[in-house]
């Protein structure tokens, strides 16, 4: 059961990404976006690359970003040589590199004491009825609970908290696939999950490696959820400031519609 929730939180990670890359686009522009989280971006693109090679693809050209799109730029004839897992590959290592990336990040910053304050971990096990459902949606928010508080109580009068939450923000937006298709990126988590039950089931070093790591694994999906949570309240926010705001830069007089005060202009 550890092998299919470390699977689960993976993919819940993947689509969290996805969400808030897509709700920072809504309010900053794709070029400026990417390069606001350039350590992100630029750990992306080398892990997209290795990956490109290992399976006996070619690059040519690589950009940060596109000129028209603002997008990391892609080649499009840079296919993988090998069948259904060179693509699988290609997909999923830029997102381990980023998870892996973000652990190092906070070992080398010695902000050890700081995910420990993470005290609650993810579940490392599915639910099967109800009950067992609502208790590990309870743990999920405590985990959040705990990110929040360790931000809030973090010296902030020192750089590496601000260091930290930058990098923690790059890293995990850009756990977000580079490519529109999530298809390969989700069969590359599920093949990791096979493979690391069947070298399990011979070793049980593996799921010690896995255990060990887990907190780590929790601080890194809880502030994605946080990350999450801030993003829908700024896009939120600016919905609402352009909506009061109106098309003509005004808003609307009181007790009149948006669409009325516009046709009476």
């Amino acid at each position: 059961m550890l092998y299919a929730a470390f699977v689960f939180w993976f993919v819940v990670a993947i689509f969290a990404a996805r969400a808030v890359y897509g709700l920072l686009q809504r309010v900053v522009p794709a070029k400026v976006l990417n390069y606001a989280l350039l350590p992100g971006t630029l750990v992306a693109q080398i892990g997209h690359h290795v990956a490109l090679l290992i399976t006996g693809g070619t690059i040519s050209q690589s950009r940060l970003a596109n000129e028209s799109t603002g997008e990391p730029e892609l080649q499009t004839d840079a296919k993988p040589r090998i069948p259904v897992l060179g693509p699988a590959l290609v997909a999923v290592v830029p997102i381990f590199l980023c998870g892996l990336a973000l652990v190092f990040a906070a070992d080398w910053l010695r902000a050890g004491s700081m995910i420990r304050e993470v005290r609650k971990v993810l579940p490392q096990s599915l639910p099967r009825d109800l009950p067992g459902l609502w208790d590990r949606m309870r743990l999920v928010v405590d985990s959040l609970d705990d990110a929040a508080a360790m931000w809030s109580n973090a010296n902030w009068d020192l750089w590496v908290p601000w260091l930290l939450a930058y990098l923690t923000i790059c890293l995990t937006v850009r756990m977000s696939p580079l490519s529109e298709d999530l298809r390969p990126a989700m069969l590359g988590v599920a093949m990791f999950g096979v493979l690391a039950w069947l070298i399990g089931m011979f070793t049980p070093q593996l799921e010690r490696n896995l255990l060990a790591f887990w907190p780590h694994f929790s601080f890194l999906i809880a502030n994605l959820l946080l990350v999450l949570l801030l993003a829908l309240a700024v896009s939120a926010g600016v919905s609402l400031f352009n909506l009061v705001k109106g098309p003509g830069g005004a808003g609307a007089p009181a007790g009149k519609p948006a669409g009325r005060a516009a046709k009476a202009a």
